[in-house]
């Protein structure tokens, strides 16, 4: 029987529960969050017009989680992991992660800008994200850091020359600065203004 992904996955009987720490909103703490979480395997059917019509079905696992609250958390996912191997519970998990991995791209597109690179070669371009990839991992470290204890001596996280580095570039005055200060002067090298609407 065919019917909306959306309507079956709310009809789906709470098979298990989950507890998962999100990240707050708008500088909220972290929060946990108790899930009931679904799953039953679903075949997505091609649309009825357009040019994927003759598309074949596609047969997958859809897990729905959500919190018992009115406006609550929901997630309808649609995997094709096997649950038997794969836990449905693992699965929500890893989707949790979806805004860090967002960030690493941001870091790698912004901060890297990895997309303005003249690369010719697949190779080229294989060689320079094995480089700039440990560099995206460790903006998001010292911006996490940053963010946690702002106040800390840079000088306590980030190598000396590093540090004389930046004062150099920005004409600083001194290289005596808080972590929150040297991130926010590593993000203007990226093209960061520092307008109080910019976050």
């Amino acid at each position: 029987m065919r019917s909306h992904l959306t309507t079956y996955a709310r009809s789906l009987e709470v098979q298990s529960q989950k507890m998962l720490g999100l990240r707050g909103r708008e500088g909220e703490p972290k929060r946990p969050v108790a899930l009931n979480l679904a799953w039953a395997k679903v075949t997505v059917h091609p649309p009825q017009g357009g040019p994927k019509r003759q598309a074949a079905p596609i047969s997958m696992g859809c897990i729905r989680c959500w919190e018992d609250a009115p406006e609550g958390l929901e997630w309808i996912l649609l995997t094709t992991l096997d649950p038997a191997l794969y836990s449905p519970a693992l699965q929500v998990e890893w989707y949790s992660t979806r805004w860090l991995i967002e960030e690493y791209h941001k870091c790698l597109k912004t901060g890297c800008r990895v997309e303005q690179r003249q690369l010719e070669t697949a190779a080229g371009l294989m060689r320079l994200l094995g480089f700039l990839a440990l560099v995206a991992v460790r903006l998001l470290q010292l911006r996490t850091l940053s963010r946690l204890a702002p106040d800390t001596p840079a000088q306590q996280v980030i190598p000396q020359e590093l540090l004389q580095m930046l004062v150099e570039r920005l004409r600083l005055f001194s290289t005596h600065i808080s972590l929150a200060q040297f991130w926010q002067a590593a993000a203007r090298l990226g093209g960061f203004i520092g307008r109080e609407s910019d976050g």
